[in-house]
């Protein structure tokens, strides 16, 4: 998938359609990436959690360590 974003909505540059970004349509985009895992790298390497999306303040503990795992669109955008 190869897509430009601007602003709220991703743009396929061949001429498809756009799409506006929404939880929604965020899993969604996540499920084309990383199918149905519920855990996965961000660009720079930084753990995501799929049920984080949107929450600035979402934390797994893992091995006594808290570790931050929400995301946004901006973390995958860079992935397709």
């Amino acid at each position: 998938m190869h897509a430009i974003q601007c602003m709220t909505y991703i743009f396929d540059p061949i001429g498809g359609d756009s799409m506006k970004i929404n939880r929604k349509n965020a899993l969604w985009l996540w499920s084309q990436i990383f199918g149905n895992n519920e855990y996965a790298e961000d660009f720079h390497g930084n753990l995501m959690a799929r049920t984080g999306y949107g929450n600035a303040d979402y934390y797994i503990l893992h091995k006594g360590e808290r570790i931050y795992c929400g995301w946004n669109i901006h973390h995958i955008s860079r992935l397709f």
